[in-house]
């Protein structure tokens, strides 16, 4: 099965436009115990509950990182996050009891960007199995652009000035397999990620088939302890 998972690898590009006055801490905010709760499924099916918990700090080869719990049903992966002046980067994962590393960290969202700046980054990532022994490795190449400000409206309540942006993403493995995908993100001010649309093409090298997938996300409840 295609793993999505990165690592920047290369340069990252930027214009010298002016920058948006957005504080991205302020739209992603990591306060241990902080937890939302969201809705997602394809169009047809029956949405699922997807819990994201902020778990508290942890030292990881000497570096500080928040630890992020993500719980799909019976399962619970994590990321390692930390914040710096250029935004908000994952230092390590865990999918199915096992680790994906990163060098240098990969980012979730640039700490400033102009309406219609993009962020353009290409990385390389290895997967590791339950034995610690390499076990999937590729490259891949992000665009991230801001989109602006945008007021949204969902089934918990109308959020003003939410930040929007696109994700543009192809992952290739070293296999052959390659997956691409399209996403749309709106972070509202002090609550976090609140709508998310995902578009994703994945191609199995073995099978030689090409599967579609098209997921929404929705916040239904945030909960701070």
């Amino acid at each position: 099965m295609l793993k999505i998972t990165i690592l920047i690898f290369g340069i990252c590009f930027f214009s010298t436009k002016v920058l948006a006055e957005y504080e991205i801490t302020k739209y992603f905010p990591l306060t241990p115990g902080i937890r939302w709760v969201y809705s997602i499924g394809q169009k047809g099916e029956k949405e699922k509950i997807h819990i994201v918990t902020v778990e508290g700090v942890e030292r990881l080869n000497g570096k500080e990182t928040i630890k992020v719990a993500y719980k799909k049903g019976d399962q619970i992966d994590y990321d390692f996050l930390f914040v710096d002046s250029e935004g908000v980067w994952v230092y390590k994962s865990i999918e199915e009891g096992v680790p994906t590393l990163y060098t240098p960290p990969k980012i979730l969202f640039p700490a400033r960007l102009e309406e219609g700046e993009n962020f353009s980054f290409s990385y390389s990532w290895v997967t590791y199995d339950s034995e610690g022994k390499v076990d999937v490795t590729g490259k891949s190449k992000v665009v991230i652009t801001f989109l602006g400000f945008e007021n949204v409206s969902t089934e918990l309540g109308f959020f003003k000035d939410c930040l929007k942006f696109s994700v543009a993403k192809v992952v290739e493995e070293d296999s052959g397999d390659f997956a691409i995908s399209s996403r749309t993100i709106w972070l509202a001010p002090n609550i976090g990620k609140i709508k998310e649309s995902i578009s994703t093409t994945e191609y199995d090298s073995e099978e030689g088939s090409t599967s579609k997938f098209f997921e929404e996300l929705e916040l239904k409840r945030v909960i701070n302890n």
